[in-house]
């Protein structure tokens, strides 16, 4: 899966080697949809 939609939320899979630079970005926070962080997907 690359992007899906959770209620009001856009989940999406970004390549590993940015995710670290691209969670600090406004409007991203990290995907907890198992009630475990998901690697390289965020919300």
């Amino acid at each position: 899966m690359c992007v899906g939609v959770i209620r009001d939320e856009i989940m999406a899979r970004i390549n590993p080697n940015v995710y670290e630079e691209s969670i600090t970005k406004q409007g991203c926070k990290e995907m907890n949809f198992t009630g475990r962080p998901m690697k390289a997907m965020f919300f």
